[in-house]
């Protein structure tokens, strides 16, 4: 079955493409930053922990638990990208916690000021499954099968999904689109430090 190729070789892909970022990353250590420049940073180690724990729950069929981090990696990745635009945003971001600035700092609102319109099917799918208990999410725990004379079987799965490659294949590859994508941008934040 490809999706379960696809599965078993996205952990050796995953680490491929993770290796030279923390590389990167682990140079950029050594280099004096400014104050946003170390905000970034941390950010994408932060970006780098969601992703590993998303794919980690994703691999041992944990997959709404492990949508609702891979979302969490993306909304770092556009605040990522919008402090590497507006530095000037991390100071607000940093020292206000008012409701009014976690607002401004919500997804949608940080995607709107990156350029990003419309709707975000990815962020959408991964809202929907993974982070809210919603029917979705409960599909994704149970399986119904129609028993002798009319009765219904239901499996309950606690410690896990139900299996779902297609999801499970839709999540390794956010993973590794999401580390090509932070490797992207801290090249571009932190390139004249190398």
């Amino acid at each position: 079955n490809l999706s379960v190729e696809i599965i078993k070789d996205s952990r050796r892909v995953f680490c491929e493409v993770l290796q030279p970022v923390l590389n990167y990353l682990c140079d950029i250590n050594q280099k004096s930053l400014s104050f946003s420049e170390m905000i970034i940073l941390a950010l994408s180690y932060a970006c780098i922990d969601e992703l590993l724990v998303a794919l980690h729950l994703a691999q041992h069929n944990y997959s709404p638990q492990s949508l609702g981090h891979a979302r969490v990696a993306i909304e770092i990745l556009e605040k990522v990208e919008l402090f590497s635009q507006k530095p000037e945003e991390i100071i607000v971001w940093w020292e206000n916690d008012s409701k009014e600035v976690r607002n401004r700092f919500r997804h949608k609102a940080v995607r709107k000021r990156i350029g990003k319109t419309g709707e975000d099917f990815v962020y959408g799918l991964l809202s929907n499954i993974g982070i809210h208990s919603n029917l979705d999410y409960l599909k994704s725990k149970l399986r119904m099968e129609f028993a002798d004379a009319g009765t219904m079987k239901v499996i309950l799965h606690v410690g896990g999904s139900v299996i779902d490659e297609n999801l499970l294949v839709i999540t390794h590859g956010i993973c590794i689109n999401s580390i090509g994508e932070l490797f992207a941008k801290i090249i571009k934040v932190f390139g004249k430090h190398l």
